[in-house]
Formats: C-alpha cells, sequence, structure tokens
C-alpha cells in the first residue's frame, strides 16, 4: 500500500493532498470515477497504471481507518504505515484522515443501503363487523398503521415513504408485545456489557 502513496511527493502543495484523499473518498462513496483523472496524472508526473496504484493505496488507507476505527492520527501513524515510509507525508496524510474520520463514518452510514425504518405509527382499537368467519364477528382488534421509510434505490435519490396497515388480535397483540418486551431486554443486556 504504502509505495504507491510516495507518488503523492510530486504534489504541488498539501493542501493538494488532502484535497485529492477527499477527491478519492467520495469517488469511493460514490462508485464513480475521478473527474479530472488526467490532470492528476499529469500533475504527479505518473502514468495511468501507477495512478490506479495510488487510487488503490488511498482506498485501501480510507477502508483500514473506517474498518479499524482509528481516530487518532499516532494510531494511523503505528497501525497503517511502515516505520521507513516517508515522515512528513506519513503525518500529513494520518492528521488528514484522523480529522476527516468522522464526517467519514456518518457519510458511509448514510449513502449505503439499508433495512426500511419506522419513521411513526399510529393505532386504534375497532370492532369487526365483517367477516367470513361469524365466530369473529364483534371481536375487537388493533388497527395499527406504520410509516415506514423505504432504502433509496439509488445512492441520491429521497427515500419513498410507505404506509403499512395490520390488523391485530388480542392474542396476536399479546404475542408480539411479549417479542418487544424480550427484544427490549435482549438490548439492555448488551447496552449494560
Amino acid at each position: 500500500m504504502s509505495i504507491p502513496l510516495l507518488s503523492l511527493l510530486k504534489a504541488p502543495s498539501p493542501k493538494y493532498i488532502t484535497d485529492l484523499i477527499d477527491q478519492f473518498f467520495f469517488a469511493r462513496l460514490e462508485a464513480s470515477s475521478i473527474p479530472n483523472k488526467e490532470q492528476i496524472i499529469k500533475e504527479l508526473e505518473i502514468n495511468e497504471n501507477k495512478f490506479y496504484e495510488l487510487q488503490v493505496s488511498v482506498y485501501d488507507l480510507i477502508n483500514d481507518s473506517l474498518y479499524h476505527n482509528l481516530k487518532t492520527s499516532e494510531k494511523i501513524e503505528k497501525q497503517l504505515f511502515p516505520q521507513k515510509f516517508h515522515g512528513k507525508l506519513r503525518s500529513l496524510l494520518s492528521s488528514h484522515i484522523s480529522t476527516s474520520l468522522e464526517k467519514w463514518h456518518k457519510l458511509c452510514k448514510s449513502k449505503y443501503l439499508t433495512l426500511p425504518k419506522l419513521i411513526s405509527f399510529d393505532w386504534r382499537v375497532d370492532v369487526k363487523s365483517a367477516s367470513d368467519l361469524t365466530s369473529t364477528l364483534s371481536a375487537p382488534v388493533v388497527l395499527l398503521e406504520m410509516k415506514v421509510q423505504e432504502p433509496p434505490e439509488f445512492v441520491g435519490l429521497m427515500p419513498k415513504i410507505k404506509t403499512v396497515n395490520v390488523e391485530l388480535t388480542k392474542e396476536r397483540l399479546q404475542t408480539m408485545l411479549d417479542g418487544l418486551v424480550r427484544i427490549n431486554e435482549q438490548l439492555v443486556s448488551v447496552t449494560n456489557k
């Protein structure tokens, strides 16, 4: 990972390097190409193969930092760079990554597809007035309406809100509540560890 990063030593300024790292991060996040690749190749005086090696090295550096949650520049320097790596470049990269890490975590979490999220719910008790079975007529039921935010279909699109309606008998509601109590107990035990 470290040898291709040395091509950053030809960068015109430290700000150029940090901007380039950010640009690689956003390209990684959006799964897109680097828009000014030819300009970077020219400015760093590298060929296209060296550019891709640099890109992979930066991606690896970002991935390792995010995965291991290395919050300080000291941890990044110790865990991700060999000891003989160029000192000033190592310090610059480590410092920039440590200051960007929290922002990168938030962006990654917001961009990746997730499970649907419960936005709100409403309920009411009703008496069933129509049914195929006469034994269920006039039985109280709970009508539960949930607003659920679907995962976005594509990056950058607003997620859709879906309404889900559920009818629960007293017995099914009790089963659901028992399950929710067990889930709550497990969450409490995990957070207390």
